[in-house]
């Protein structure tokens, strides 16, 4: 009996064995179980970022390099504000000033000429293209813009004083005496009047009349009355 009960316990305990083997690493279709490292990582969502673009084309961003006299990025500005709004006639007539500033006189006139066409009745912009065209000392072409100019803004002796001198560069001093008499009459202390008309009364061989613009200068712009005193034939 003993022996029957000897040879169960060996049979049960080589069954207890059979039945917790651990499985093999190899072969069969045991998977590995997933660890930190072999384990595919979770894609993130990112976020992208917005697009951040510079604003161009502000009127008065370019308004403000121009009054700073950074006159290269003002005129890149007006002609970003000039592709948005092509008919924004104060920017042509500031890309205009900024060349003008920039010493390139071709790009100016082209700015000019388009404030003129938006805005007849500018005076500013038909003065400031009639002064370019008297730079190049092209007297003709300035004429009529120095003309309207004056006309426009009559009491203006900046406009005034131009408009004589183009007379005057185009031998026409009958015509330039008005226009420099008048602008005396809005400012009697601007020497440029006078000596203008001195030039004239020269040219006229009204050489007692040359002489009165001469003292009238002395009062003004000794450096000025010399100049013309000088010319006066004696």
């Amino acid at each position: 009996m003993n022996k029957i009960k000897i040879v169960l316990l060996i049979v049960l305990t080589a069954m207890s064995g059979a039945c917790f083997q651990k499985p093999s690493s190899s072969g069969g279709n045991n998977k590995p179980a997933l660890t930190a490292a072999t384990a595919s990582p979770t894609t993130e969502k990112t976020i992208e970022p917005k697009n951040q673009t510079i604003k161009t084309g502000d009127y008065d961003a370019a308004l403000n390099f121009y009054n700073s006299k950074k006159y290269e990025n003002a005129a890149a500005e007006f002609a970003e504000v000039i592709k948005n709004e092509a008919k924004n006639q104060r920017a042509h007539f500031y890309l205009g000033k900024s060349f003008q500033n920039l010493n390139k006189p071709a790009e100016a006139v082209g700015a000019f000429q388009k404030a003129v066409e938006l805005k007849p009745d500018d005076a500013e912009a038909n003065y400031e293209l009639g002064s370019v065209y008297m730079k190049k000392k092209d007297f003709e072409t300035s004429l009529p813009f120095i003309q309207k100019a004056a006309k426009i803004k009559y009491t203006n002796p900046i406009y005034l004083i131009a408009l004589g001198d183009n007379y005057r560069e185009l031998n026409r001093c009958n015509y330039a005496m008005p226009p420099y008499g008048n602008s005396t009459g809005f400012d009697d202390k601007n020497p440029a009047a006078y000596y203008g008309m001195g030039l004239c009364y020269i040219e006229l061989k009204n050489r007692l009349a040359a002489a009165q613009q001469v003292s009238n200068l002395e009062k003004l712009d000794k450096i000025l009355a010399k100049k013309l005193a000088d010319k006066i034939p004696k």
